[in-house]
């Protein structure tokens, strides 16, 4: 599903708060043990932390993908290919609005 990478440096999501000028960040970080993520300090912004994923929270979100694609796929298979071509079509119109 994923191609698993050294560091997972391609799964790295901005984590920002509001902080007053000089103030620490008071960061309470539950996910860093529990679903094995790092904070590491922002190299384009000081005020910044990054969250990465460690391997074991890449593995836990592979999994969830994995599981809710099967799902889908176990969803999808009640429908006639007719049905799901109509679905398709239907779903890439609502795409098209979302995204404009």
């Amino acid at each position: 599903m994923f191609s698993a990478q050294a560091e997972h440096s391609n799964v790295v999501a901005g984590y920002s708060t509001q902080l007053a000028p000089g103030e620490p960040p008071r960061l309470s970080m539950p996910l860093e043990d529990r679903l094995s993520v790092r904070c590491i300090p922002d190299p384009g912004d000081r005020r910044g932390t990054l969250i990465q994923l460690t391997d074991k929270g890449f593995n836990v979100v592979e999994a969830a993908v994995e599981a809710h694609v099967a799902n889908m796929h176990r969803l999808l298979s009640s429908l006639e290919q007719a049905e799901q071509q109509s679905l398709a079509q239907l779903l890439r119109k609502l795409l098209i609005v979302f995204e404009e």
